[in-house]
Protein backbone atom coordinates (compact mmCIF):
# COMPACT_ATOMS: atom_id res chain seq x y z
CA UNK A 1 0.00 0.00 0.00
CA UNK A 2 1.52 3.30 -0.89
CA UNK A 3 3.21 5.34 2.10
CA UNK A 4 0.21 8.31 1.89
CA UNK A 5 -2.59 5.63 2.73
CA UNK A 6 -0.53 4.47 5.61
CA UNK A 7 -1.10 6.70 9.24
CA UNK A 8 2.72 7.37 8.47
CA UNK A 9 2.37 9.06 5.30
CA UNK A 10 -0.42 11.40 7.32
CA UNK A 11 2.30 12.62 9.43
CA UNK A 12 5.16 12.64 6.86
CA UNK A 13 2.78 15.31 4.98
CA UNK A 14 1.93 17.04 8.13
CA UNK A 15 5.46 17.17 9.26
CA UNK A 16 6.79 18.92 6.09
CA UNK A 17 3.77 20.76 5.41
CA UNK A 18 4.35 22.42 9.68
CA UNK A 19 8.11 22.72 8.31
CA UNK A 20 7.74 24.76 4.71
CA UNK A 21 5.41 27.17 7.27
CA UNK A 22 7.93 26.98 9.83
CA UNK A 23 10.94 27.92 7.27
CA UNK A 24 8.83 30.43 5.41
CA UNK A 25 8.07 32.46 8.96
CA UNK A 26 10.84 31.57 11.02
CA UNK A 27 10.66 34.89 13.49
CA UNK A 28 7.47 33.14 14.60
CA UNK A 29 8.42 30.08 16.05
CA UNK A 30 12.00 31.85 17.05
CA UNK A 31 11.50 35.54 17.49
CA UNK A 32 14.68 37.76 16.42
CA UNK A 33 16.12 40.26 19.07
CA UNK A 34 17.34 42.62 15.50
CA UNK A 35 15.65 43.61 13.20
CA UNK A 36 15.61 41.00 10.25
CA UNK A 37 17.24 41.25 7.06
CA UNK A 38 14.38 41.58 4.10
CA UNK A 39 17.24 40.26 1.78
CA UNK A 40 18.14 37.38 3.14
CA UNK A 41 15.76 34.47 1.88
CA UNK A 42 13.71 32.56 4.59
CA UNK A 43 15.47 29.28 5.55
CA UNK A 44 12.20 26.65 3.97
CA UNK A 45 14.18 24.42 2.46
CA UNK A 46 16.46 24.19 5.19
CA UNK A 47 13.48 23.21 7.48
CA UNK A 48 11.92 21.37 5.20
CA UNK A 49 15.00 19.13 5.23
CA UNK A 50 15.57 19.01 8.99
CA UNK A 51 12.27 18.02 9.23
CA UNK A 52 12.66 15.13 6.80
CA UNK A 53 15.50 13.85 8.44
CA UNK A 54 13.62 13.83 12.02
CA UNK A 55 11.10 11.60 10.44
CA UNK A 56 13.32 9.23 8.94
CA UNK A 57 15.09 8.97 12.07
CA UNK A 58 12.83 8.97 14.76
CA UNK A 59 9.50 8.30 12.97
CA UNK A 60 9.45 5.79 10.41
CA UNK A 61 11.30 2.98 12.30
CA UNK A 62 8.24 2.79 14.76
CA UNK A 63 6.12 3.22 12.37
CA UNK A 64 7.44 0.44 10.67
CA UNK A 65 7.65 -1.52 14.07
CA UNK A 66 4.11 -1.15 14.59
CA UNK A 67 3.21 -3.35 11.10
CA UNK A 68 4.37 -6.50 13.10
CA UNK A 69 6.00 -7.37 10.11
CA UNK A 70 9.31 -9.67 10.85
CA UNK A 71 12.75 -8.83 8.86
CA UNK A 72 12.44 -11.70 6.30
CA UNK A 73 12.93 -11.29 2.31
CA UNK A 74 9.66 -9.71 1.93
CA UNK A 75 10.47 -7.15 4.34
CA UNK A 76 13.10 -5.18 2.44
CA UNK A 77 11.48 -4.85 -1.01
CA UNK A 78 8.10 -3.15 0.21
CA UNK A 79 10.06 -0.80 2.67
CA UNK A 80 12.53 -0.11 -0.10
CA UNK A 81 9.34 0.88 -2.18
CA UNK A 82 7.88 2.74 0.24
CA UNK A 83 10.54 5.07 0.85
CA UNK A 84 10.88 6.09 -2.57
CA UNK A 85 7.25 7.00 -2.77
CA UNK A 86 7.83 8.87 0.43
CA UNK A 87 10.46 10.80 -1.25
CA UNK A 88 8.71 11.49 -4.25
CA UNK A 89 5.68 12.77 -1.81
CA UNK A 90 8.38 15.53 -0.77
CA UNK A 91 8.97 16.72 -4.47
CA UNK A 92 6.07 19.40 -4.32
CA UNK A 93 7.84 20.73 -0.91
CA UNK A 94 11.51 20.86 -2.67
CA UNK A 95 9.81 22.85 -5.30
CA UNK A 96 8.20 25.13 -3.10
CA UNK A 97 11.45 25.30 -0.63
CA UNK A 98 13.76 25.64 -3.64
CA UNK A 99 11.66 28.34 -4.86
CA UNK A 100 10.68 30.24 -1.31
CA UNK A 101 14.81 30.00 -0.51
CA UNK A 102 15.97 31.78 -3.87
CA UNK A 103 18.39 28.08 -3.95
CA UNK A 104 20.12 26.78 -6.77
CA UNK A 105 18.99 23.31 -8.17
CA UNK A 106 21.86 21.96 -7.27
CA UNK A 107 20.87 22.34 -3.37
CA UNK A 108 18.14 20.69 -3.76
CA UNK A 109 19.19 17.89 -5.21
CA UNK A 110 22.30 17.46 -2.81
CA UNK A 111 19.57 17.72 0.18
CA UNK A 112 17.80 14.84 -1.16
CA UNK A 113 20.52 13.05 -1.85
CA UNK A 114 21.56 13.32 1.73
CA UNK A 115 18.16 12.89 2.98
CA UNK A 116 18.16 9.33 0.85
CA UNK A 117 21.61 7.99 2.50
CA UNK A 118 19.68 8.59 5.85
CA UNK A 119 16.63 6.26 4.43
CA UNK A 120 18.99 2.78 4.95
CA UNK A 121 19.55 4.14 8.99
CA UNK A 122 15.44 3.37 9.18
CA UNK A 123 15.52 0.03 7.56
CA UNK A 124 18.22 -1.38 9.68
CA UNK A 125 16.37 0.16 12.88
CA UNK A 126 13.37 -1.23 12.12
CA UNK A 127 14.40 -4.41 11.23
CA UNK A 128 16.39 -4.71 14.70
CA UNK A 129 12.93 -3.43 16.46
CA UNK A 130 11.38 -5.71 14.65
CA UNK A 131 13.92 -9.04 16.41
CA UNK A 132 15.28 -7.22 19.14
CA UNK A 133 14.29 -7.66 22.60
CA UNK A 134 16.70 -4.39 23.37
CA UNK A 135 13.76 -2.07 21.54
CA UNK A 136 14.68 0.75 24.29
CA UNK A 137 18.67 0.89 23.31
CA UNK A 138 17.88 1.21 19.18
CA UNK A 139 15.56 3.52 20.22
CA UNK A 140 18.08 5.29 22.32
CA UNK A 141 20.63 5.28 19.62
CA UNK A 142 18.11 6.87 17.07
CA UNK A 143 17.96 9.48 19.35
CA UNK A 144 21.18 10.07 20.37
CA UNK A 145 22.14 10.40 15.99
CA UNK A 146 18.94 12.35 15.85
CA UNK A 147 19.29 14.88 19.07
CA UNK A 148 22.49 13.82 20.78
CA UNK A 149 24.89 14.84 18.12
CA UNK A 150 23.74 18.13 18.00
CA UNK A 151 24.52 18.65 21.85
CA UNK A 152 27.28 16.93 21.66
CA UNK A 153 28.77 18.97 19.11
CA UNK A 154 27.99 21.95 20.90
CA UNK A 155 29.42 20.80 23.89
CA UNK A 156 32.88 19.74 22.10
CA UNK A 157 32.90 23.12 20.26
CA UNK A 158 33.03 24.78 23.57
CA UNK A 159 35.79 23.02 25.12
CA UNK A 160 38.00 22.27 22.05
CA UNK A 161 36.97 24.48 19.46
CA UNK A 162 34.85 24.79 16.08
CA UNK A 163 37.59 23.46 14.00
CA UNK A 164 38.67 20.36 16.65
CA UNK A 165 35.13 19.58 17.02
CA UNK A 166 33.93 19.90 13.23
CA UNK A 167 33.70 16.42 12.08
CA UNK A 168 30.97 16.22 15.14
CA UNK A 169 28.70 18.72 13.14
CA UNK A 170 29.19 16.67 9.74
CA UNK A 171 28.32 13.59 11.40
CA UNK A 172 25.42 14.86 12.88
CA UNK A 173 22.15 14.86 10.36
CA UNK A 174 20.20 17.70 11.59
CA UNK A 175 23.26 20.08 11.73
CA UNK A 176 24.74 18.73 8.30
CA UNK A 177 21.68 18.51 6.37
CA UNK A 178 20.79 22.22 7.68
CA UNK A 179 24.19 23.50 6.27
CA UNK A 180 23.74 21.14 3.18
CA UNK A 181 20.61 22.92 2.28
CA UNK A 182 21.76 26.49 3.07
CA UNK A 183 24.98 26.37 1.10
CA UNK A 184 23.64 27.26 -2.26
CA UNK A 185 26.55 25.99 -4.36
CA UNK A 186 26.76 24.68 -7.66
CA UNK A 187 28.03 21.36 -5.72
CA UNK A 188 25.44 18.29 -6.70
CA UNK A 189 26.90 15.87 -4.21
CA UNK A 190 27.15 16.55 0.15
CA UNK A 191 30.28 17.68 1.14
CA UNK A 192 32.28 16.21 2.54
CA UNK A 193 31.10 12.91 1.16
CA UNK A 194 31.46 11.08 3.87
CA UNK A 195 29.24 12.27 6.07
CA UNK A 196 26.40 11.24 4.04
CA UNK A 197 28.06 8.00 2.78
CA UNK A 198 28.65 6.76 7.31
CA UNK A 199 24.83 6.34 7.45
CA UNK A 200 24.11 3.84 4.69
CA UNK A 201 27.58 1.98 5.64
CA UNK A 202 26.52 1.86 9.49
CA UNK A 203 22.55 1.19 8.02
CA UNK A 204 24.35 -2.25 6.10
CA UNK A 205 26.23 -3.09 9.39
CA UNK A 206 23.29 -3.07 10.84
CA UNK A 207 21.38 -5.22 8.16
CA UNK A 208 24.08 -8.00 8.36
CA UNK A 209 23.67 -8.39 11.64
CA UNK A 210 19.75 -9.12 11.37
CA UNK A 211 20.50 -11.64 8.64
CA UNK A 212 22.66 -13.54 11.29
CA UNK A 213 21.33 -17.11 11.94
CA UNK A 214 19.27 -16.97 14.79
CA UNK A 215 17.96 -13.04 14.53
CA UNK A 216 15.92 -13.13 11.29
CA UNK A 217 13.33 -15.86 11.85
CA UNK A 218 12.24 -18.30 9.97
CA UNK A 219 10.33 -16.93 6.33
CA UNK A 220 7.12 -18.77 7.79
CA UNK A 221 6.25 -16.62 10.54
CA UNK A 222 6.31 -12.87 8.74
CA UNK A 223 2.75 -12.02 7.82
Amino acid sequence: MPAAWRPAGLVYLLILLACLAGGLWPDVLYPSRGTPNPNNPPPVLQAVAVGQAAFVLLIYPLAVLRRSVRPTRRFWAPLVLESAVYLVVAAPFYIAAWYLSDAVFADVVRTALYVTCLMPVAWAAAAHLAVSRRRAVITLALLLAALGLPWAYYVAAEFLGQGRAGWLRCLAPAMFVWRTAAARSGDWLPRPIWAALVWPTIAAAGVLLTLLPGRAGKPGNSR
